[in-house]
């Protein structure tokens, strides 16, 4: 039997309160094997986006995770800021419910993806970014990309916004 390539295991999010210790995520055990899909579903507030975060090290300060998030063999919840912050987009990539609180509001969606082709490809031509990134957003289905490209993700729908998110993710080519 294969090691998983992730596995979460007792992981718990705590956070200090006026009033005590608040348990946000409780126990949580979940693997995920190389290739595979994994779909979580809850209701508003069961926890979702807080143990997506815990996995990706965006936790706001005051809150305390528990427990074990191993990543191909790594444990998460150890590293540094710094290292953390290699590991996304590398291996993790994430897509925030709110795509403008990840996009920015005075660059053009262009600009944006090319930056993100650019950052996890160094050397890569200017040229073959932009290609890379208007095919990215063909792909997750946005029509005219190239227009798409020239646009501010405020000239954008908000199912659009998403889609650039998604594109921008893929970018990447994370593990997960």
């Amino acid at each position: 039997m294969t090691e998983p390539f992730l596995s979460i295991t007792d992981l718990r999010l705590t956070a200090k309160t006026d009033r005590g210790t608040a348990s946000i995520l409780r126990g949580i055990n979940l693997s995920v094997e190389r290739g595979r899909i994994l779909g979580i579903v809850g209701e508003s507030g069961s926890g979702k986006s807080s143990l997506v975060s815990t996995i990706m090290g965006l936790l706001a300060p005051g809150l305390n995770a528990e427990g074990s998030v191993m990543l191909d063999g790594v444990d998460l919840l150890t590293l540094s800021s710094a290292n953390m912050q290699s590991v996304r987009g590398n291996k993790l990539a994430m897509i925030f419910q709110d795509p403008m609180t990840a996009l920015n509001p005075v660059f053009r969606v262009g600009t944006q993806l090319v930056d993100v082709v650019q950052n996890r490809y160094p050397g890569t031509s200017q040229e073959d970014a932009v290609k890379r990134a208007s095919a990215a957003l063909a792909k997750v289905g946005l029509t005219d990309a190239e227009r798409r490209m020239k646009d501010y993700p405020g000239q954008l729908s908000g199912g659009m916004r998403q889609r650039v998110m998604i594109a921008m993710a893929l970018l990447c080519q994370p593990d997960i």
